[in-house]
């Protein structure tokens, strides 16, 4: 009985994935994937929420907090928006930021009261008018996600390995994917 058969020789792919897998180290695929959710995240406050909301965006902010503000959403001083980093090791990334008002914006808060610190009394700007009180009761602020879920990530850190993948590839082979 004849015996049809293909024999194909894998040994110069197998090289060239080796050489991938060495260009590709572990060091550089977490400052690889460290960048690119820093700037995901920065792009999403740029885009008041739209990467990482639920909702498409961020719930607007209280007119009252915008007052002498034409600056996009959550941009003051730009203190915010510029404390996003990264750090990595152990196989990880963490990327976070470390402004006080991070947390506030991105879990959002329950109806407060707020009570002067120092002073007898608060003062504050309305739409309407300038107010003294000895308390306010604050709205709930909504939550503003600054930062991606973890499925948001995951999606993040595949497109970002399989940009770099298909980059060392053609660098590597000349062939482009």
């Amino acid at each position: 009985m004849a015996t049809v058969a293909t024999r194909v020789d894998a040994k110069r792919a197998i090289r060239k994935l080796r050489i991938l897998e060495k260009a590709m180290g572990e060091d550089i695929v977490l400052e690889l994937i460290g960048r690119g959710m820093l700037k995901a995240a920065q792009l999403n406050f740029e885009s008041d929420g739209a990467i990482f909301s639920p909702k498409g965006s961020w719930e607007p902010l209280s007119p009252n907090s915008r007052i002498g503000n034409s600056k996009p959403m959550l941009v003051d001083t730009g203190a915010l928006k510029n404390a996003f980093s990264y750090t990595t090791g152990g196989g990880e990334v963490e990327i976070r930021n470390i402004d006080p008002k991070a947390s506030i914006h991105h879990f959002g808060t329950k109806l407060r009261t707020i009570v002067p610190s120092s002073a007898r009394v608060l003062k504050f700007q309305t739409v309407n008018r300038t107010v003294f009180t000895k308390k306010v009761i604050r709205h709930k602020i909504p939550a503003r996600r600054l930062l991606p879920t973890k499925a948001i990530a995951r999606k993040l850190v595949t497109q970002i390995i399989r940009k770099h993948m298909d980059t060392t590839v053609a660098r590597l082979t000349g062939l482009s994917f």
